[in-house]
């Protein structure tokens, strides 16, 4: 998983995202893992992911009263 992240992040810096980008992104990362390691009860390669998972993930955010735009920045 942290040589995910450290991908994701190397892209993200590649694209010139600003450092408040780039942090938020690697925390809504983190948070949608840490939530599905929860849900699911072990960790999940980022290659086992499903639409279902982020979907249901989208449904958490929205039940927690995440705004809209909050909402699509995680997913």
């Amino acid at each position: 998983m942290d040589r995910f992240l450290e991908a994701f992040s190397a892209y993200l810096e590649a694209q010139d995202q600003s450092p408040h980008t780039l942090d938020a992104y690697r925390r809504d990362v983190a948070a949608f893992f840490d939530w599905l390691r929860e849900r699911v009860g072990r960790p999940v390669p980022p290659v086992e992911v499903t639409p279902f998972d982020v979907q249901k993930h989208r449904d958490h955010l929205v039940a927690e009263g995440r705004s809209p735009a909050t909402v699509n920045r995680r997913l």
